[in-house]
C-alpha cells in the first residue's frame, strides 16, 4: 500500500479541496484578491486538521501504534506545520495587496 505516511497523502489531496471550499466559500474559485487574511488562515487551519484526521489514525494503524503513541510522535511536526500556515497566510495576504497595487 502506501506505508506509513500514506494516510498524509491522501490528506494532502482532502484537504486542498477543503482549503478551497472554505476559502472560496464554494467549489468555485475566485479571485485571489477577494479573499482576506482571517479566511485565508481559517481555510489552511481546517485543511492542516483534515490532514492529521486522515493521517494520524493510518499511521498509528500501519505501525501497530495507539492513537496517542502516533499523536505524540507526529506533536513533533506539528510545531512546524502551524508555522508555515502562518507564513503561507503572510504570503497569501501579501501577494492579494500586490495584485490590487498593479490595478
Amino acid at each position: 500500500m502506501l506505508g506509513p505516511t500514506g494516510g498524509f497523502l491522501v490528506g494532502f489531496a482532502v484537504a486542498a479541496v477543503i482549503i478551497g471550499a472554505v476559502a472560496h466559500r464554494s467549489l468555485t474559485p475566485t479571485p485571489i484578491n477577494s479573499l482576506s487574511t482571517i479566511l485565508t488562515a481559517i481555510a489552511l487551519l481546517a485543511g492542516l486538521v483534515v490532514i492529521y484526521l486522515i493521517g494520524l489514525p493510518w499511521l498509528a494503524t500501519v505501525n501497530g501504534w495507539t492513537l496517542t503513541r502516533a499523536a505524540s510522535f507526529m506533536s513533533l511536526f506539528a510545531v512546524g506545520d502551524l508555522l508555515k500556515t502562518a507564513i503561507m497566510t503572510g504570503i497569501v495576504a501579501g501577494g492579494t495587496e500586490l495584485i490590487a497595487d498593479r490595478r
